[in-house]
């Protein structure tokens, strides 16, 4: 028997180059047509160039805006790059021989968030070192109640039910609200808490990704507290940011 799990992974290669040009479905608006519809259309999640777009959202797309505006941020007074993603989560057991998860039995929900948002702090921490006028945060938002996570289900269905009657309201009991996390990030854009320039701050001040004050890479939680996770962002360095650095590079330098 061919498993799920084998069936998936097969499914994920599908992309333009070898999914079918033309497809006819009898009966296409209910029942397993339908659905074999949806999971065609849902597959093939890469961009024109082959990259995963769950990767491209998660860390090239921010790493390339970043160099683009490398030059003007060192020349702004108090330059600062805030992503919001996962910082302080960075597991040093990321896949370094497969950064890009090209291979099915790699890819995953966690493991791709794991391996991207990691490699969001690894990258940016190099970045901090050869820009020392320019700081560097990662930010760890924690839950936030935007509404996204329901916005997957169809309307109507039962999962989409689940979702507004059980799934969100405990959600909006255990989040912060958009407004809340929006001050929080305004403060982290602009508090001289973090790199010791900007607004004043008269609070204990951040360290950074090298537990030390001053510029450099902060990695933020949702409480506004710097985890510098020095232990495991050690063994990264060691283990493999040249070869993010390297692999990120390769990837983005025909848009540089």
């Amino acid at each position: 028997m061919v498993t799920y799990k084998e069936i998936r992974a097969a499914n994920a290669l599908v992309n333009d180059a070898n999914a079918p040009r033309v497809a006819v479905f009898a009966g296409g608006t209910s029942g397993i047509s339908k659905i074999t519809i949806k999971a065609l259309v849902s597959t093939g999640t890469s961009t024109s160039e082959g990259f995963e777009i769950t990767q491209v959202l998660a860390y090239y797309s921010r790493m390339l805006f970043i160099l683009h505006f490398l030059p003007l941020l060192e020349k702004a007074k108090a330059g600062r790059v805030v992503s919001v993603f996962s910082g302080g989560l960075e597991r040093a057991t990321i896949n370094f021989d497969d950064l890009g998860l090209t291979k099915p039995e790699n890819y995953g929900g966690m493991k791709s968030h794991t391996q991207f948002g990691t490699m969001n702090t690894i990258f940016m921490d190099k970045l901090a070192v050869g820009h020392p006028g320019v700081t560097f945060m990662h930010s760890w938002p924690g839950m936030v109640y935007t509404g996204n996570i329901g916005r997957s289900a169809d309307p109507g269905s039962i999962l989409a039910w689940i979702f507004w009657l059980v799934v969100e309201p405990i959600i909006y009991l255990i989040s912060f609200s958009d407004e809340d996390s929006g001050q929080r990030h305004l403060f982290q854009s602009s508090s001289s808490a973090f790199g010791g320039r900007r607004v004043p701050w008269k609070g204990k001040v951040g360290v950074n990704s090298r537990s030390e004050e001053g510029d450099g890479l902060f990695l933020v939680n949702y409480k506004c507290e710097c985890t510098p996770s020095a232990k495991v962002i050690t063994v990264l360095r060691e283990k493999g940011q040249e070869k993010v650095w390297d692999h990120t590079n390769d990837v983005l330098r025909r848009y540089l």
